[in-house]
């Protein structure tokens, strides 16, 4: 880069815009120029946000003269990232899934702490930054990921109104032992109630995989950890398996109770 102060905020601008849409996007701009004031290039990992990114790269290239380039990952997004850092065009920013994927990547990052975004954000984001071995700022927080319950309104109303349903609003589900009485009395009645299954996934195929070895295994995961005070630039080669259990709950309502797309229940 020519100019280390112009990328640092190109980096805060397509960061703060990208807060603002609540997504990301990627690929498309295949260009490595580089003006006077530099360039940004930022390898993503979301291809599914593909042309939200490309917008934003042109709108800030259009307001600042600066190229910007705009790539995916592909399918192995740390390999991918790893033999891009260590080409001379390496990319500006990158996508870092927490604090042990950004372990490895640490002696790339940048200081974030004099920058514009990283001075825009309150106290609550401010707690979720990712810091280097001396406590600085090295990424910007711009999506979190929630798991929770999506329910079928219209289905749950007619479980509700039955006489043989033992919860009576979707304010009582709130603990495993009355959303498996609930997804068990659907199943039970699927035929009167006029569904097929109780309780579904997005998919149990393998394009879904990572529904289930990663993202079910991260709350139950997440949980032990905080239990054991683990740092997570630190992450430790085994696990107890203290959750697992409560994993395998919410998996075997999946296989209980599935019928192709969301009826009564999505992750």
């Amino acid at each position: 880069m020519k100019n280390k102060q112009w990328m640092l905020r190109a980096v805060g601008v397509i960061s703060a815009l990208a807060l603002g849409l609540g997504g990301l996007a990627a690929c498309g701009n295949s260009s490595s120029a580089e003006s006077k004031n530099g360039r940004v290039y930022y390898l993503n990992k979301k291809a599914e946000e593909q042309s939200t990114w490309v917008k934003l790269g042109k709108a800030f290239e259009k307001e600042t003269g600066i190229p910007v380039q705009i790539q995916t990952g592909g399918t192995d997004y740390d390999a991918t990232l790893r033999s891009e850092l260590s080409k001379k065009a390496a990319p500006t920013m990158f996508q870092a899934d927490g604090p042990s994927f950004m372990s490895s990547f640490k002696k790339y990052a940048k200081d974030l702490s004099n920058s514009d975004i990283y001075k825009q954000l309150d106290k609550n984001y401010k707690n979720r930054v990712l810091t280097n071995d001396e406590g600085k700022p090295i990424a910007i927080p711009y999506a979190t990921e929630s798991y929770g319950i999506i329910y079928n309104k219209s289905l749950l109303k007619k479980y509700f109104d039955a006489s043989w349903s033992t919860v009576k609003s979707a304010e009582d589900i709130n603990n495993f032992k009355a959303l498996k009485t609930v997804a068990d009395e659907i199943q039970a009645h699927k035929d009167e109630i006029g569904v097929k299954g109780a309780f579904s996934s997005a998919g149990l195929d393998t394009s879904s995989a990572f529904r289930y070895n990663f993202h079910l295994p991260s709350v139950p995961l997440y949980y032990e950890y905080a239990d054991d005070g683990v740092d997570m630039t630190k992450v430790p080669s085994s696990v107890k398996g203290t959750y697992v259990k409560k994993m395998k709950n919410i998996f075997d309502l999946y296989i209980t109770g599935f019928h192709g797309r969301a009826q009564l229940l999505v992750r």
